[in-house]
């Protein structure tokens, strides 16, 4: 319906995966309906856009520790591995590390750097991306990188304390980012 169908595009969110997850539970919950209702989707699905991993980890690049912190109990309570956060975290940072690279060496405008991305960056990210581009220095990335590798690596080791560990990082590196605003 189309009750069911606005409330479902407010309860998915820009983690694919998770809403790949969402959509198959939905699936599976009115496999035998003919008409998915709104009460269908607010039985089964999980509030996908309220929370993922992206979102935690631009708390992080932010260093906005409360939202990092809300945005990560949340995911974990709803069942996100930790090496999520930790692949997604890289991911973001190793972007961040090309894109300064870019300013710095290149002598491109942070702006320019953020319009010329490769990937493109989400609209919605560019603001947050191009204020912490025009805050940090590469070596900075660079250690953070290596601080994330590191987690990434005990994470592994210690798979029973994946969570702690993981929280511990990034947990780390938002307040050193909450520090330099």
């Amino acid at each position: 319906s189309l009750d069911a169908r606005a409330l479902l595009k407010q309860s998915l969110g820009g983690d694919r995966m998770s809403s790949r997850q969402e959509l198959h539970k939905l699936m599976l919950y009115c496999r035998d309906e003919k008409t998915i209702e709104r009460v269908h989707v607010s039985e089964a699905v999980a509030e996908a856009a309220g929370s993922s991993v992206d979102d935690a980890v631009d708390a992080v690049i932010s260093g906005n520790v409360a939202a990092f912190e809300r945005e990560f109990a949340k995911l974990i309570a709803n069942g996100t591995a930790p090496y999520q956060f930790i692949r997604t975290a890289m991911k973001q940072f190793y972007q961040l590390a090309v894109l300064r690279k870019q300013v710095d060496q290149d002598g491109k405008t942070v702006a320019a750097a953020v319009a010329g991305a490769r990937p493109p960056l989400f609209f919605g990210r560019k603001a947050l991306i191009e204020n912490a581009l025009g805050k940090v220095r590469l070596s900075w990335i660079v250690e953070t990188l290596d601080k994330l590798q590191t987690a990434n690596l005990e994470s592994r080791k210690m798979s029973g304390l994946a969570a702690v560990i993981v929280h511990r990082a990034l947990l780390g590196i938002a307040i050193e980012r909450a520090r330099a605003r």
